[in-house]
């Protein structure tokens, strides 16, 4: 991931090692300026133990995903000393189709409200996600949306 749709910047990459499970280790502290880059506790496509998160859960305060992911930062003093673990090519990818909260303003969201993404699933629509597929994360994720007519199987 070499850009932020978020932070709208160019990402430095940190140094990675590959693992023997082909993925690739990191140390989340290299890279010093903001960036997704040593921001372990996002909840944008980071994947965590289901028993640890359940158990933080239950603790923290939240409404919706940005006031859960500055919840989470409670807990950054855990997770920043392990080793950052990821792939070479996106294995899930955040869609910013929707405005999904109103507590903070995030430039790289908000094209279509919750009731306007339902009202065009209800005439049969859905986002073209195909046309995702094989896209450099820069490239996927500030391309526009486009609806199809949704299949049935």
């Amino acid at each position: 991931m070499t850009y932020s749709a978020v932070l709208l910047k160019k990402l430095r990459l940190p140094s990675f090692a590959q693992t023997e499970q082909g993925l690739y280790g990191f140390d989340w502290s290299e890279i010093k300026e903001v960036s997704d880059w040593n921001y372990p506790l996002g909840v944008t496509a980071y994947l965590f133990s289901r028993v640890e998160l359940l158990s933080i859960l239950k603790v923290v305060n939240f409404k919706a995903p940005n006031s859960l992911e500055s919840a989470l930062q409670v807990y950054l003093p855990l997770f920043e000393k392990r080793q950052g673990l990821c792939t070479q090519n996106a294995i899930a990818v955040c869609v910013h189709a929707n405005l999904t909260q109103t507590e903070y303003i995030n430039p790289a969201l908000g094209n279509f409200s919750i009731e306007e993404l339902l009202k065009k699933w209800k005439q049969g629509l859905q986002i073209d996600f195909r046309k995702f597929y094989n896209l450099p994360m820069t490239t996927s994720q500030l391309a526009d949306y486009e609806f199809i007519t949704r299949s049935n199987g």
